[in-house]
């Protein structure tokens, strides 16, 4: 019997290598029933670094939750880590295993949060220069986890001296592991910027983060604590040790139970480095979520925050043109690729077939996104976790020649802008941005969920062709043409400048916007309808050759609308409040209008587009007639008829009241949902593999990305700030700055 249990514990490690070299390093032991005994073996084979079969080799990742593995078994694997022969490890999970968890409330145990810190460090000596931020957030490190990060940054230096941005956000991390940490960072020569909001680190953790890091890390420029009940005497603390700092240009203290006494210490720091004229001087200030501060003291320490920044000289972020006769033959390689993705995706409920359907076009559009986003978003692509959010503003153009619209007939994709975001400007940041008047209110980026930096990103690459018409300075070449490919065209005699013919325009979403095309059946008096997707035919799921002409009279005729259309904003709800769906509140409209810090849904957005242009007041001037979206293609979450409600039919039955008032109705737009998906299992769709070892790129957190066609790069920067990732360089692109 004890041979039978060593020739299994030989077979679990074969099987655990191979399953390893398989995956890309990372192997599933979820729910075994595997031992400690078990764990022994395993633990033996990473820390064996002499054998070519050993999974010190091979591993990066090994799920062991929900098993029977006890505190040593844990113990033992932390152990394996620690020696330094399993150097690639970077997750292991533990969770659901006796020595994982502390009951009842299943928090981790003190052996799992050490290992937990054993895998956080071999992620940072893997990471390269600038790459570790957010790269060890949200791993419940605990004290005891972070005491393992502090010990690696500490005593390995040939390693840790190249960190520049460490996150260690949301990590239950408290006063001790911060003692830790503080002494640890203070070493760092090249340290930029610290994270470590939403942790508890308390008055004492503040205190340590001051003597330590603050004071000896002179290259130190931003450092965030938001979230972490740091007090007025850690706010006191800290605002003595940025007296004459010569770097330290940024500092997050909302949500901190900050007073009177905390707040008018650091407002005496500021105005001591602002008078001696040595150091750099605090740049921005995040103050908010502390209600014992009043409103006239947290002024003050904004407005010199504003001067510091104004002296700075801040400028506009230069996005790099690209080379267009690249970009054209790039479209041409990646199209048959494309449309066998929306091929090999299927779909749709039309009998006879998926040839020549309205999801078939669906399916096009979301795998011309799909390919745009992994050329243009790369590290995004590589290393988002969970569900990426991503919005697409998608050409379509007639083959001139052909007298057919159909697939197959010349017809041509074109993906015009790209967005990747899911936040927005809170709106005491929102409000303190406003107070520092026009300059500092145009130079953030309000609101940063997908859509709208798609939207945003469409503009910027609108006013670029107009220059370029204009100048008639363009000398690129493509075969066949004098000229490269444009949306726009001048509309002669003044007329400014207008879509060419043959082209429309589509809005891809990889998930239902937010507000009314996102409502649950019901909500706001809405249709009780909902429909999953493709599950029974739809009005918009038809032939090819009736998607373009016949969409109003099939909404006209089979949609649904309310008796009156709800205005929501992007918000949490309070106590006692009905949220109509996730991330929205219902607002009166004059309530959600040029409020700072209140902006609309994005389904009110796009309804707001449909009637009055894509394009926007000002384009408006140079583009008159309003650009409007053909479809609206999503993937997951999608409800036709809310969708169709939060586009374009919620105002169906107010054409009076919209002659009288001298606006258009919104233009009709089909509703189509796509199988074509950016993430998820082989099978379903365009996979995205998700590792660990580079997320500081992902955007899984705060960071918003755009890219417009012509662009010859992304531009980012923070959805939470609306300013630049990490506090410092040039106002985002994606500003109207």
């Amino acid at each position: 019997e004890a041979r039978l249990r060593v020739n299994r514990r030989a077979d679990l490690v074969r099987e655990s290598f191979a399953a390893c070299v398989e995956n890309g390093g990372r192997c599933s032991l979820r729910r075994r029933g595997l031992d400690d005994d078990d764990a022994f073996a395993l633990a033996s084979s990473l820390a064996d670094a002499d054998s070519d079969t050993s999974l010190a080799r091979v591993c990066v990742g090994m799920d062991l939750a929900d098993n029977d593995i006890g505190i040593a078994g844990v113990r033992a694997i932390a152990e394996a880590l620690r020696l330094g022969t399993s150097r690639a490890v970077v997750a292991v999970s533990v969770a659901g295993n006796p020595g994982g968890e502390t009951h009842p409330h299943k928090t981790p145990s003190v052996d799992a949060r050490i290992l937990h810190g054993c895998c956080a460090a071999n992620l940072l000596r893997n990471a390269g220069e600038g790459e570790a931020l957010k790269s060890i957030g949200d791993r419940a490190l605990g004290d005891e986890g972070a005491e393992e990060v502090a010990r690696y940054l500490s005593e390995e230096r040939g390693y840790s001296h190249r960190h520049r941005a460490i996150g260690f956000q949301h990590n239950d991390i408290g006063p001790r592991g911060a003692r830790a940490l503080a002494e640890a960072l203070a070493g760092l020569p090249n340290l930029d910027e610290v994270a470590m909001y939403s942790n508890r680190i308390g008055v004492e953790g503040a205190k340590w983060l001051a003597k330590w890091t603050v004071t000896k890390c002179r290259t130190l420029r931003v450092l965030d604590l938001g979230g972490n009940g740091v007090g007025d005497a850690g706010c006191i603390a800290l605002a003595e040790a940025i007296v004459g700092h010569p770097s330290m240009e940024e500092l997050h203290l909302d949500h901190n139970g900050i007073g009177i006494d905390g707040a008018t210490g650091l407002l005496g720091a500021m105005q001591m480095t602002e008078d001696s004229r040595k150091g750099r001087g605090l740049r921005r200030v995040w103050l908010h979520g502390n209600d014992g501060v009043p409103e006239e003291l947290n002024a003050r320490v904004h407005a010199i925050a504003r001067r510091n920044a104004g002296a700075a000289g801040e400028i506009l972020e230069q996005i790099p043109r690209d080379d267009l006769a690249a970009l054209e033959a790039w479209e041409d390689d990646v199209a048959m690729e494309a449309e066998g993705e929306a091929v090999k995706a299927g779909g749709g409920s039309l009998p006879g077939g998926f040839k020549e359907t309205s999801t078939l076009f669906a399916n096009r559009v979301a795998a011309a996104a799909a390919a745009a986003y992994r050329r243009w978003f790369p590290d995004h692509a590589a290393n988002t976790r969970g569900t990426a959010v991503i919005a697409a503003i998608v050409a379509h153009e007639r083959d001139a020649s052909s007298p057919f619209d159909a697939p197959g007939h010349g017809d041509r994709l074109r993906v015009l802008s790209l967005g990747s975001g899911t936040k927005f400007m809170p709106r005491e940041v929102a409000a303190a941005a406003a107070a520092g008047g026009a300059r500092r209110w145009e130079s953030v980026v309000h609101d940063s969920h997908a859509e709208v930096l798609a939207r945003r990103a469409f503009l910027r690459m609108c006013y670029r062709e107009i220059l370029d018409i204009a100048r008639e300075t363009s000398t690129y070449k493509v075969a066949g043409a004098a000229a490269p490919w444009r949306l726009l065209e001048p509309a002669g005699h003044a007329g400014g400048f207008r879509m060419r013919p043959g082209i429309t325009l589509h809005l891809y979403v990889s998930t239902a916007p937010c507000g009314s095309c996102s409502m649950p059946a019901m909500a706001g008096g809405a249709s009780n309808r909902a429909f999953p997707s493709f599950a029974m035919r739809d009005v918009d799921d038809v032939p090819w050759n009736e998607l373009w002409s016949g969409v109003a009279a099939r909404h006209e005729a089979g949609v649904f609308a309310p008796s009156k259309p709800a205005t929501t904003v992007k918000g949490a709800a309070g106590r006692g409040e009905r949220a109509p769906a996730p991330g929205v509140v219902f607002a009166r409209l004059r309530d959600a209008e040029k409020v700072p810090g209140v902006t609309l849904s994005c389904s009110d957005k796009i309804s707001r587009w449909q009637a009055l242009g894509i394009q926007g007041a000002m384009l408006s001037h140079l583009v008159p007639t309003p650009l409007a979206f053909s479809t609206v293609v999503v993937g997951r979450k999608f409800n036709p008829d809310r969708l169709r409600l939060g586009t374009c039919c919620a105002l169906r039955g107010f054409a009076s009241s919209a002659a009288a008032l001298r606006v258009h109705l919104p233009a009709h737009c089909a509703a189509l949902g796509t199988t074509v998906k950016l993430e998820g299992s082989a099978g379903a769709g365009e996979r995205i593999e998700r590792s660990h070892s580079n997320r500081a790129d992902a955007g899984d957190g705060d960071e918003s990305l755009t890219w417009a066609r012509g662009d010859g790069t992304r531009s980012r920067h923070d959805g939470r700030t609306g300013g630049p990732v990490g506090g410092g360089g040039p106002v985002a692109a994606g500003s109207r700055g």
